[in-house]
């Protein structure tokens, strides 16, 4: 009875405060803290712990002195991540008040995620002479102590970071993320690629699907597998005709570990995997990872960790290569309840510092720190596709205390221009490779009518092909008409440290190079080559018969600085004669493992080169195709239009 009582008092007393207190939607509703309490679990139980943090911020600022409602709004505030100091600052008011054996563990959790290691390995320390041995196995302390470890390490070195762009994001669109990805797109994981357990944990993940995929090549996903006891592994699947996959193969060990590997992106340019994992030597959560494939031995090399910031104690994923040397990440170090925030950011080599203090290595876990990086002229279609908000709001990059303003009219105009040009052209290479694919097909098929169906389709799409690629090749025309009538420089207000000159703010980047530049650095390039008695390339031209020997063989060349393009004949795994491409000439070889690749010709711009390659393939090499080159790197055709034609 006396229970009962106290209960009832302690019902109307909350009510009242309540009232008191001035929180009228709560008094409204009569909501006692019973009910509060109840909710308040509820909440928490069902993983809704932004609605947690609410119902428990009141309950603890009505009763500041229960250590179970500090307990779990400390809980809540992390697993909302939501302010990391005030849950420790809870946690540790519960712990003194032996209030749950986690306590500890968790505010452990909470120091690290304030960059706090020192006191976060103390604080697991005493969990760990605390709990129990089936304790310390259900939460894994010695994981949690190697992270706070690597944590602590990788903070000593802070990467400068030029943040060019970022955006919230929304937990069901991330893909709509990464509309500049150099080589490809992200989709929903295929139905064809999941496994029972995928389905019956709900898990459907991204996968990044390049433009193109020819047969044998490969293509990357997490799942958990026939097992889900090892967690999320990343596997691969080969394509072995126009509309087959081989059967998924997980990831050697050194890739996949015992604990959540996924998020994988494979850039063909350079045959690197990007991928996130919670082991290996994770700082916390997810971290990125980079690891390069070789091709000709099939062996992975040692996963290498992205250097800090980028990475965080919180969640990164989804590192892809951008156009114009930047990269693209999600983080949700700077987001709540789930959330994530698209960086944007200058994929170079930086300076790096050592941060002096927690603040320093937060402002930089932040990315929002003040290092010395030079301002970055991002592309024009970067900036009309995520548009940057500076801090007082107004639209643009803030660079040293300069701020720009908004682009003429014109410049919109040639975005327009140039993304439209861009769309065409992924269209055209695409249907390209098609028509690839199906000439292979044509050319094993043995049945006369099918033959002649299939020819029927391949001459069709190459029409169609054509009629796209000089849609393309109009509106890239259009946009350089439109980029000449553009101010080649940004307009700076007078406000703080305003550029001299344009290196000041875009060094080293291909897009600040303009067309007189790029020409001499070529010919420059030519020219020294010949000087130091090098082989070097000639005009492309077609003869009456071949200029190459055994007494003349096919060369192999030195590609010339800047940015250029090349016509891929093909690629042998033997030895061929030295006069197999007939008149065309220059050829020239390039070893790559068991195979030697041979091109022909060397153009500086694509409008040549496609003119060449109309050329090459009327001459009897149907799959020949265009290869750009920048500063002697293979790039993609997006990225050397986008080079090409951001020239001022």
């Amino acid at each position: 009875m006396k229970t009962v009582l106290k209960k009832f008092i302690h019902s109307n007393a909350i009510c009242l405060m309540l009232a008191v207190g001035g929180i009228s939607t709560l008094a409204a509703q009569e909501i006692s803290k019973f009910d509060l309490e109840e909710r308040a679990a509820k909440n928490f139980e069902n993983h809704r712990f932004d609605q947690a943090v609410a119902d428990y911020e009141v309950l603890h600022e009505m009763y500041p002195k229960e250590a179970e409602y500090a307990y779990h709004l400390g809980r809540s505030y992390l697993s909302a991540n939501e302010n990391p100091d005030k849950a420790a600052e809870l946690l540790k008011f519960a712990a003194t008040r032996n209030v749950g054996s986690d306590t500890y563990f968790y505010l452990g959790l909470a120091y690290h995620r304030g960059c706090r290691f020192e006191d976060a390995a103390l604080s697991l320390v005493t969990f760990q002479k605390m709990a129990s041995s089936h304790e310390q196995k259900k939460y894994d302390v010695d994981y949690w102590l190697a992270i706070t470890a690597n944590a602590r390490q990788s903070v000593q070195l802070a990467r400068s970071v030029a943040v060019l762009q970022q955006q919230p994001v929304k937990s069901a669109a991330l893909e709509c993320a990464f509309k500049n990805a150099a080589n490809g797109k992200f989709i929903y994981v295929p139905n064809e690629f999941r496994t029972e357990i995928d389905r019956e944990m709900n898990y459907q993940p991204l996968m990044f699907l390049p433009n193109q995929v020819s047969v044998n090549d490969y293509v990357f996903f997490s799942s958990y597998g026939k097992n889900k006891k090892q967690g999320i592994q990343i596997y691969r699947a080969q394509r072995v005709n126009e509309t087959d996959y081989s059967l998924p193969q997980p990831l050697p060990e050194s890739i996949n570990t015992p604990y959540d590997d996924a998020y994988p992106v494979f850039d063909l340019q350079t045959s690197t995997l990007y991928f996130s994992s919670k082991g290996l030597n994770s700082m916390g959560g997810y971290d990125i990872f980079s690891c390069r494939y070789n091709a000709a031995t099939q062996e992975w090399a040692t996963p290498v960790k992205l250097d800090f910031p980028i990475n965080s104690v919180y969640d990164d994923i989804l590192y892809t290569p951008e156009l114009a040397q930047t990269c693209g990440f999600l983080s949700n170090r700077n987001a709540s309840t789930g959330g994530y925030v698209y960086y944007q950011i200058a994929d170079k080599p930086g300076d790096y510092r050592t941060p002096a203090t927690i603040d320093e290595i937060l402002a930089c876990s932040r990315l929002d720190q003040t290092l010395s990086v030079p301002d970055i002229a991002v592309p024009s279609p970067v900036l009309a596709s995520l548009p940057a908000t500076s801090q007082d709001g107004d639209t643009g990059r803030s660079t040293n205390g300069a701020k720009v303003k908004e682009a003429p009219s014109a410049e919109s105009d040639y975005s327009k221009a140039l993304q439209k040009a861009m769309e065409l052209q992924l269209q055209s290479d695409s249907l390209a490779s098609i028509v690839k694919t199906l000439r292979l097909k044509a050319r094993d098929m043995h049945n006369y009518q099918k033959k002649q169906e299939l020819v029927a389709e391949i001459t069709s799409k190459e029409r169609e092909t054509k009629q796209i690629q000089q849609l393309a090749d109009s509106q890239f025309t259009l946009a350089e008409s439109l980029r000449i009538d553009t101010p080649s420089n940004p307009v700076w207000e007078n406000s703080g440290t305003v550029p001299q000159t344009e290196t000041d703010y875009t060094a080293n980047l291909p897009h600040s190079i303009d067309k007189t530049a790029k020409s001499k650095t070529y010919e420059t390039g030519f020219t020294a080559a010949q000087n130091a008695g090098q082989v070097v390339m000639a005009d492309f031209q077609i003869s009456d018969q071949s200029p190459y020997s055994n007494n003349n063989p096919i060369p192999v060349t030195n590609t010339p600085m800047g940015l250029v393009y090349k016509i891929q004949l093909g690629a042998y795994a033997g030895v061929i004669p030295e006069d197999n491409f007939g008149g065309l000439s220059p050829v020239s070889k390039e070893p790559t493992g068991s195979n030697t690749r041979y091109y022909v010709g060397i153009f500086t711009t694509s409008k040549e080169a496609r003119k060449a390659l109309s050329e090459v393939k009327s001459y009897g090499y149907p799959d020949a195709f265009l290869v750009p080159y920048f500063k002697t790197n293979k790039i993609s055709m997006q990225q050397a239009r986008e080079i090409e034609f951001s020239e001022d």
